[in-house]
């Protein structure tokens, strides 16, 4: 049986189960190559995430703020579109305008009058489902929409 290798000035013991002084183990090269590839995975993941988690909020936000301008019953319903586009111009991250759809409808919630606004945007994420290193990280169009009612006030 063999017990050292003998290579250049180094020598190494054979059948150890350690890492050798020569070069790193193994174990550490395959621990590195998942990392490399689950890591941007999870990074991907998350920042996919909480951007579809800032873009329900704000637009739940631009839905409430519509709906209260409408039962005020006092603009006109263009009026709050710009009002509503305005609200994700200033705001932090910036929209596209021109993917924001805005719908306003009479809604009757028992006995009480209100408007009803709904608020659409088309987002493009990644589909992780559909993943594939050989190709580009494929991205598709969802739309996320948010409705509010709110109800008139009468004196």
């Amino acid at each position: 049986m063999k017990l050292f290798n003998i290579k250049g000035n180094a020598a190494t013991l054979c059948h150890s189960g350690q890492a050798t002084p020569l070069g790193f183990g193994g174990q550490a090269f395959i621990e590195f190559i998942i990392a490399l590839i689950v890591l941007p995975l999870f990074i991907s993941g998350t920042i996919t995430i909480a951007k579809i988690f800032i873009v329900k909020q704000r637009l739940h936000q631009a839905a409430r703020h519509g709906a209260f301008l409408m039962a005020t019953d006092r603009v006109e319903k263009n009026i709050m579109e710009n009002e509503v586009r305005q609200y994700f111009v200033e705001g932090w991250p910036k929209f596209d305008t021109s993917k924001i759809k805005v719908k306003w409808e009479s809604v009757r919630v028992g006995l009480v009058k209100g408007d009803k606004v709904t608020v659409e945007y088309n987002l493009k994420i990644f589909n992780l489902g559909k993943l594939s290193f050989w190709t580009d990280t494929p991205r598709e169009d969802k739309i996320f929409s948010e409705s509010v009612v709110c109800g008139r006030a009468s004196f």
